[in-house]
Protein backbone atom coordinates (compact mmCIF):
# COMPACT_ATOMS: atom_id res chain seq x y z
CA UNK A 1 0.00 0.00 0.00
CA UNK A 2 1.08 3.32 -0.60
CA UNK A 3 0.17 6.84 1.01
CA UNK A 4 0.87 8.31 4.62
CA UNK A 5 -1.92 6.64 5.99
CA UNK A 6 -2.42 3.37 4.64
CA UNK A 7 -2.05 0.50 6.72
CA UNK A 8 0.34 -2.39 5.95
CA UNK A 9 -1.89 -6.00 6.44
CA UNK A 10 -1.65 -7.26 9.96
CA UNK A 11 0.99 -9.96 10.91
CA UNK A 12 -0.78 -12.75 12.16
CA UNK A 13 1.39 -13.50 15.61
CA UNK A 14 0.56 -16.21 18.16
CA UNK A 15 -0.08 -14.23 21.73
CA UNK A 16 -0.17 -15.65 25.29
CA UNK A 17 -1.12 -17.59 27.30
CA UNK A 18 -0.08 -14.36 29.09
CA UNK A 19 -1.27 -12.92 32.24
CA UNK A 20 -1.70 -8.57 31.66
CA UNK A 21 -1.81 -6.03 33.95
CA UNK A 22 -3.82 -2.79 33.12
CA UNK A 23 -6.19 -0.40 33.67
CA UNK A 24 -9.29 -1.07 32.19
CA UNK A 25 -12.44 1.58 31.19
CA UNK A 26 -15.43 1.60 29.01
CA UNK A 27 -15.33 4.06 26.67
CA UNK A 28 -18.78 4.85 24.63
CA UNK A 29 -19.48 4.63 21.00
CA UNK A 30 -21.66 7.77 20.74
CA UNK A 31 -19.32 10.10 21.53
CA UNK A 32 -17.12 11.65 18.88
CA UNK A 33 -13.72 10.06 17.59
CA UNK A 34 -11.79 13.09 19.24
CA UNK A 35 -13.37 12.56 22.70
CA UNK A 36 -12.59 8.94 23.00
CA UNK A 37 -8.96 9.26 21.91
CA UNK A 38 -8.29 12.03 24.71
CA UNK A 39 -9.93 9.86 27.04
CA UNK A 40 -7.53 7.35 25.73
CA UNK A 41 -4.69 9.10 25.98
CA UNK A 42 -5.60 10.58 29.62
CA UNK A 43 -6.17 6.68 30.28
CA UNK A 44 -2.68 5.49 29.27
CA UNK A 45 -1.43 8.68 31.53
CA UNK A 46 -3.46 7.37 34.67
CA UNK A 47 -1.96 3.63 33.83
CA UNK A 48 1.76 4.82 33.78
CA UNK A 49 1.23 6.82 37.32
CA UNK A 50 -0.21 3.55 38.61
CA UNK A 51 2.84 1.24 37.69
CA UNK A 52 5.31 3.75 38.01
CA UNK A 53 7.22 1.30 40.80
CA UNK A 54 7.21 -1.27 37.89
CA UNK A 55 10.42 -1.66 35.39
CA UNK A 56 9.79 -0.59 32.23
CA UNK A 57 8.01 -3.72 30.59
CA UNK A 58 9.31 -4.74 27.29
CA UNK A 59 5.90 -4.15 25.32
CA UNK A 60 2.88 -2.76 26.39
CA UNK A 61 -0.78 -3.23 24.60
CA UNK A 62 -3.88 -1.61 24.21
CA UNK A 63 -6.43 -4.37 23.84
CA UNK A 64 -10.25 -4.06 22.61
CA UNK A 65 -11.68 -7.39 23.97
CA UNK A 66 -14.64 -6.95 22.25
CA UNK A 67 -16.46 -4.08 19.86
CA UNK A 68 -19.17 -5.21 17.76
CA UNK A 69 -21.59 -3.33 15.74
CA UNK A 70 -24.25 -1.70 17.84
CA UNK A 71 -22.65 -2.05 21.35
CA UNK A 72 -22.91 1.13 22.31
CA UNK A 73 -19.63 0.97 24.37
CA UNK A 74 -16.35 -0.93 23.99
CA UNK A 75 -13.73 -1.99 26.99
CA UNK A 76 -10.07 -0.38 26.14
CA UNK A 77 -7.48 -1.74 28.28
CA UNK A 78 -3.77 -0.42 28.53
CA UNK A 79 -1.28 -3.26 29.80
CA UNK A 80 1.85 -4.83 30.09
CA UNK A 81 3.08 -8.63 31.26
CA UNK A 82 3.72 -7.07 34.56
CA UNK A 83 2.43 -7.76 38.38
CA UNK A 84 -0.43 -6.16 38.97
CA UNK A 85 -0.27 -3.35 41.37
CA UNK A 86 -2.10 -0.30 42.39
CA UNK A 87 -5.71 -1.22 41.64
CA UNK A 88 -4.67 -2.26 38.34
CA UNK A 89 -6.76 -5.59 37.19
CA UNK A 90 -5.44 -8.59 35.38
CA UNK A 91 -6.37 -9.85 31.99
CA UNK A 92 -6.08 -13.78 31.45
CA UNK A 93 -5.40 -14.06 27.71
CA UNK A 94 -5.66 -18.04 26.29
CA UNK A 95 -3.14 -18.89 23.35
CA UNK A 96 -4.67 -17.65 20.45
CA UNK A 97 -3.67 -15.56 17.26
CA UNK A 98 -3.93 -11.65 17.03
CA UNK A 99 -3.88 -9.85 14.14
CA UNK A 100 -0.63 -6.88 14.76
CA UNK A 101 -1.06 -4.03 13.31
CA UNK A 102 2.25 -1.95 13.51
CA UNK A 103 2.03 2.12 13.48
CA UNK A 104 5.68 3.22 12.43
CA UNK A 105 4.78 6.93 11.87
CA UNK A 106 4.84 9.85 13.93
CA UNK A 107 2.07 9.68 16.87
CA UNK A 108 0.13 12.68 15.19
CA UNK A 109 -1.11 10.00 13.12
CA UNK A 110 -2.46 7.49 15.47
CA UNK A 111 -5.78 8.40 14.86
CA UNK A 112 -5.99 8.25 11.37
CA UNK A 113 -4.19 4.68 11.90
CA UNK A 114 -6.81 3.88 14.42
CA UNK A 115 -9.73 4.95 12.41
CA UNK A 116 -8.55 2.46 9.64
CA UNK A 117 -8.29 -0.21 11.75
CA UNK A 118 -11.84 0.45 13.60
CA UNK A 119 -13.44 1.41 10.38
CA UNK A 120 -12.37 -0.57 7.54
CA UNK A 121 -10.04 -3.55 8.73
CA UNK A 122 -11.68 -5.06 11.91
CA UNK A 123 -15.66 -4.34 10.14
CA UNK A 124 -14.14 -7.48 7.93
CA UNK A 125 -12.57 -9.87 10.69
CA UNK A 126 -14.71 -12.67 12.34
CA UNK A 127 -15.61 -11.89 15.88
CA UNK A 128 -14.26 -12.97 19.00
CA UNK A 129 -14.89 -13.95 22.15
CA UNK A 130 -15.07 -12.07 25.33
CA UNK A 131 -11.64 -12.55 27.21
CA UNK A 132 -11.50 -13.18 31.05
CA UNK A 133 -10.91 -10.02 33.25
CA UNK A 134 -10.37 -10.78 36.91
Amino acid sequence: MSGQHDIRPPRLERFGPKVLSGLVRAHKNAQDTQTIYRQIAVQWRDYNACRRASPAPKATYGVVPRMADGDISFDYFCCAELPAENGLVTLHVPALYCAVFQHTGHVSGIREFLRLIFGKVLPLAPSSSKLPWS
